[in-house]
């Protein structure tokens, strides 16, 4: 396989010729005996590494007696021109070629293993891929840059609008926003409402002109269509699926409104199918490019686990990826995730999510739904307030209502906002319901 002979010898050199301890040692930090593609120059290498490591001065007789190869051979063709730092970056190029000829030949023997699955396949080839996109960064930024973009990000900021991301729902936006990069998980037990309070707030962005987008596993396009249609129109769920038999004119006008309206959103879903994750991430990807302002996943736990992973280390893999891609798209990832059978009939919490160590970890925001009204027995006395109309606190009224917990906040306060659920249209709403034609 090939390697740049010049730029290792060239890299050998400039540790030998190097006299200032401090720089010695930030040169062995950067490199690795990996990046070196010759054995005789890796051999090189780890001997100065260990003479470096024993405190010995490289640029001795004793250090260039020992060298495993000669000194007439170092100098051969060196580049006395390239900075330490291109040398760096070429071997680092090299390494990253020879790495992908391996896997590729680790793929072919893969692909010939007939009981290895075509996801187990796609997946290790994503991992290699995205080993490129840290190739040749430099992450290490001075303080004097730190403030600089800082102060330029804020500087935009300022022009600009709309900063963050809106859910578009009043008492929640208080609470908590969303900005490009975050990854936001909303969590609640099998029908409480996580999907419904995701449709709400793409509802109300839509309302705002935003452009959502929804990638759900188990609802086709047209069943989340009808969802938002009934949350307009305020027919049912039910009435909408079964044609519109019995029609109510304002419900019906309403209802033809909300589909013009929707026909000229930018609002996209891919719905129906079960993905991997590298299928997800794939999809988030090309939703980004059409120009999606935010992508709700519904449900994390559904995301096809390859056979020979263990589930939590799936979930775990999960999180981590899609955290990744939120910044790399810069826009938020709202997903939506399952709470175990231990949150049933209590307030819930972020020990209830399943494999909630991954998701708690990788999460910038924790949203937790909780609906008092649905458990039977209660296991834990609620204790919700609110403001009456005269500004005093007072124990808050559950019947028909949620919870919205901010259980975390990785860049402000914890809290919870108290929404009206409206159960036929599967919709939230402020405290005082407002008219069905108004948003949230």
């Amino acid at each position: 396989m090939h390697f740049d002979e010049e730029a290792e010898r060239s890299v050998l050199m400039s540790l030998l010729m190097c006299k200032s301890d401090s720089e010695t040692r930030a040169m062995f930090d950067d490199i690795d005996v990996d990046l070196f593609g010759s054995e005789q120059y890796a051999d090189t290498y780890s001997y100065l590494a260990a003479c470096h490591k024993a405190g010995m001065q490289l640029q001795t007789a004793e250090v260039m007696r020992g060298l495993p190869i000669t000194m007439s051979e170092l100098t051969r063709n060196r580049n006395t021109g390239a900075t330490f730092k291109n040398l760096l970056s070429r071997l680092k190029r090299d390494q990253y070629r020879r790495d992908m000829y391996a896997m590729a030949h680790r793929i072919i023997d893969v692909c010939n293993d007939t009981t290895t699955s075509v996801d187990e396949i796609e997946s290790g080839l994503e991992k290699a891929l995205e080993g490129k996109k840290t190739l040749n960064d430099d992450t290490i930024v001075h303080a004097k840059d730190l403030v600089s973009h800082a102060l330029e990000r804020m500087h935009e900021a300022r022009q600009q609008d709309r900063v963050h991301v809106p859910f578009c729902i009043d008492s929640l936006d208080k609470c908590v926003k969303m900005y490009g990069g975050n990854l936001v998980v909303i969590a609640a037990r099998p029908s409480v409402g996580k999907t419904a309070l995701a449709a709400t707030a793409i509802n109300n962005q839509l309302y705002a002109g935003m452009k959502p987008a929804f990638i759900c596993f188990e609802m086709d396009n047209d069943e989340i269509m009808w969802r938002i249609q009934s949350q307009r129109s305020g027919y049912t769920f039910e009435e909408i699926r079964d044609g519109l038999k019995v029609i109510d004119e304002t419900k019906q006008k309403r209802f033809a409104e909300g589909c013009k309206q929707l026909s000229l959103s930018g609002f996209m879903a891919d719905c129906g199918t079960f993905k991997t994750l590298p299928e997800v991430k794939r999809t988030c990807r090309r939703l980004a490019l059409k120009g999606a302002e935010v992508i709700y996943i519904d449900y994390v736990q559904a995301i096809r686990k390859p056979k020979r992973m263990d589930y939590r280390e799936h979930i775990n893999e999960c999180t981590v990826q899609l955290k990744t891609l939120a910044k790399e798209l810069d826009i938020p990832i709202v997903i939506l995730a399952q709470i175990n059978r231990e949150g049933q009939n209590q307030v819930p919490r972020i020990s209830h999510l399943k494999e909630s160590g991954a998701i708690e970890q990788d999460a910038d925001t924790i949203i937790l739904i909780d609906r008092p009204d649905i458990d039977k027995p209660a296991v834990t006395k609620r204790n919700y307030k609110e403001l009456d109309c005269y500004g005093n606190v007072i124990e808050a009224n559950m019947d028909g209502r949620a919870a919205v917990i901010i259980a975390k906040h990785r860049n402000g306060a914890t809290g919870y906002a108290l929404l009206d659920f409206d159960g036929p249209t599967t919709k939230f709403y402020k405290q005082f319901r407002p008219n069905p034609e108004e948003q949230i």
